[in-house]
């Protein structure tokens, strides 16, 4: 089967650390810089963006994750939101979409949001250190996978590339997509924005 692959089509992604075989690191591996970079190609693409950018509670000020045009949004009111081909990412999405809060109102709706996403044309993109931590309604609906490794894998070390290794849900078998240099691409984003659960 012949599958032409990129960030930006239509459907849900999960960005998931701890690699193939979810034994590997699960953070400093690029899985923001995944999700800023597909934000990057949907404004190129002139699809509207959406990113949950929190508010820092000392400032009260929106730091924002993307240096990009976007619009900022709560993920528990996205079900709410009348959005149509649309590229949204959700940072941290563990947080919001925590397994073992997968009873409350707020999550179930996000859950809701999931199963309509796709027939609106939606790209959604959300990342996780481990894939276990979300919701299984959720986690058992992505059209792919995207396990981001670094290289090299040392987090100290400088970083030179990073592999994308993707499992699309009707395909059997790994694709791989390796991004050199991508610190030529953080100026779109900040990587040292801080998530916190929402209260």
């Amino acid at each position: 089967m012949s599958r032409k692959f990129s960030l930006i089509d239509m459907g849900i992604y999960e960005i998931c650390g701890g690699g193939r075989t979810g034994l590997r690191q699960q953070n400093r591996i690029g899985k923001t810089f995944t999700m800023a970079y597909g934000a990057w190609l949907a404004e190129e693409a002139g699809m509207d963006v959406y990113c949950n950018c929190p508010t820092n509670p000392i400032t009260e000020h929106v730091d924002h994750i993307l240096n990009l045009p976007h619009y900022d949004y709560n993920p528990y009111e996205l079900i709410g939101d009348d959005l149509f081909d649309s590229y949204i990412m959700t940072d941290q999405a563990e947080q919001v979409m925590d397994s073992a809060a997968s009873g409350k109102k707020d999550v179930r709706n996000l859950v809701y949001f999931n199963y309509q996403a796709k027939k609106r044309g939606i790209a959604w993109r959300y990342d996780t250190p481990r894939h276990k931590n979300i919701v299984p309604r959720v986690r058992f609906n992505p059209d792919a996978f995207i396990y981001p490794e670094r290289i090299p894998t040392n987090w100290h070390e400088p970083l030179r590339a990073i592999r994308l290794v993707i499992k699309l849900a009707e395909v059997d078998r790994l694709f791989f997509l390796r991004l050199n240099n991508p610190q030529d691409y953080f100026p779109i984003y900040n990587e040292k924005v801080m998530l916190r659960p929402p209260a």
